[in-house]
């Protein structure tokens, strides 16, 4: 029996006890949370057990918020003066805990050291911090294992490389999956737990955390799709991006097609580009700030269409393509997530979209398994199909040498017969923003 066979039950059997004063559980979060920061390696037996306790913690002692009513309550100004000149009468701050503003603070952020209330807000908070950390920590050791894999493959086995948007696959050399932290069963469990706490607890910070942890349950999204030095790989740029990737020199290899004003498109990582030479290095330039990527400078885009049906959704416009660092002149070429090798461009390459046919909702990020793109020549066309619809494959990757004209089909006119709003480009745009030039950009549904 090792030294955490020994600390981790007692430590669990604490947590566990809702009898228990809240505070010493709370204190016993906080141990385990150390021990899976220091050695969550030597935790991998115990990963499940952990994240269970949390999201029961979660399930069972969360305190629904009550319907507001509203009451208004009159007070005569005499009486509100006399009540202030008692409230400066009184002895300051005895018996009461002050914030650092000098108020009182509220009972939840003050909790008594001999409490067993277990619907205290502070074990939830304290769950859900726990419950980001053994995600993160999971991610991280999978990130590790699928690094440290590749070196162990024979030459002609294919274990341990990630096909984009797909798990790990072992191949006949690849020696198997290393062990996971949190089992996929309990990350299911816990994203639908940690749904309902978010849109239902009554403590506003707990329902803030939920929706953090739940962001990092739906992404998902490894540092690199294709960490493998095999073939094309390893990829040449990451898939996690943030504000601290964001700028002109980000590598991130995330793209989104989310609106009319709010996508992405493949460009050249270094000036002058050509796609045949970069496709699988290239990397996200959006049209707006908070993915962590490249920002489009203004004037790139000079017009736009954007089209929405039941089966795709599309973006197809005319553009500055230096803007994209790719050379004035290049013809361009297509990309999408096969390629010969079925690896991508680029390489590990992942889209995402709020905006997909099937999308009940414009918030909640969804990764597109099929897609293409086309740059050159001064156009580009961007299509994201619907994760439902399998046939027609209007995401069709067979016709990159034909190109734009008869794999995304636009008119950059407004169609009589189709059901389209035509807007000014200072209808949509911020003056200050990308600077586009033309006068028409339309929005289409089907």
């Amino acid at each position: 029996m090792n030294a955490v066979d020994d600390i981790l039950p007692p430590l669990l059997a604490t947590l566990r006890n809702s009898s228990l004063p809240t505070p010493l559980r709370s204190s016993a979060l906080t141990i385990l949370a150390t021990a899976v920061e220091t050695a969550p390696v030597a935790m991998l037996s115990y990963g499940d057990d952990l994240a269970e306790t949390c999201i029961t913690i979660l399930q069972v002692e969360s305190r629904i918020m009550k319907p507001r009513v509203r009451v208004v309550e009159e007070v005569s100004r005499k009486g509100k003066e006399k009540a202030e000149e008692d409230s400066e009468s009184d002895d300051e701050g005895e018996g009461v805990q002050l914030d650092r503003h000098g108020r009182p603070k509220k009972p939840e952020e003050t909790p008594n050291p001999t409490t067993t209330d277990a619907k205290h807000p502070s074990l939830r908070r304290g769950a859900l911090l726990f419950l980001a950390l053994v995600f993160r920590t999971a991610a991280r050791l999978a990130e590790d294992s699928a690094s440290s894999s590749s070196s162990m493959r024979s030459d002609l086995g294919l274990g341990g490389f990630r096909m984009p948007g797909a798990a790990v696959v072992s191949g006949a050399g690849g020696g198997g999956t290393a062990r996971m932290l949190v089992s996929l069963e309990t990350k299911k469990r816990a994203r639908t737990v940690v749904r309902y706490v978010g849109e239902t607890d009554e403590d506003a910070l707990v329902r803030h955390q939920a929706g953090e942890v739940l962001e990092e349950l739906e992404g998902d999204i490894p540092y690199q799709v294709n960490p493998i030095a095999y073939g094309r790989g390893p990829q040449s740029g990451y898939n996690v991006c943030n504000s601290t990737t964001e700028g002109p020199d980000a590598l991130c290899q995330t793209a989104f097609l989310n609106s009319l004003d709010d996508f992405c498109l493949w460009g050249s990582a270094t000036p002058d580009g050509q796609i045949g030479d970069v496709e699988a290095a290239v990397v996200a330039y959006c049209t707006k700030s908070g993915h962590g990527t490249r920002i489009m400078p203004g004037g790139t885009i000079t017009a736009l269409q954007y089209m929405r049906t039941s089966a795709y959704v599309q973006v197809v416009g005319l553009f500055d393509q230096t803007g994209i660092e790719l050379m004035s002149n290049d013809t361009g070429g297509e990309l999408d997530p096969h390629g010969a090798d079925q690896l991508g461009n680029p390489l590990g390459g992942l889209v995402w979209s709020t905006n997909l046919p099937e999308a009940t909702s414009n918030t909640t990020l969804v990764q597109v398994q099929n897609w293409n793109m086309f740059v050159g020549s001064g156009k580009f066309c961007f299509k994201i199909c619907s994760n439902k619809v399998t046939w027609p494959d209007y995401c069709e990757n067979r016709f990159d040498l034909i190109g734009l004209p008869a794999t995304m089909p636009w008119t950059p006119r407004v169609p009589a017969s189709s059901k389209c709003t035509t807007y000014a480009s200072t209808d949509i745009f911020k003056a200050t923003n990308l600077g586009y030039q033309q006068d028409l950009y339309l929005f289409i549904r089907d």
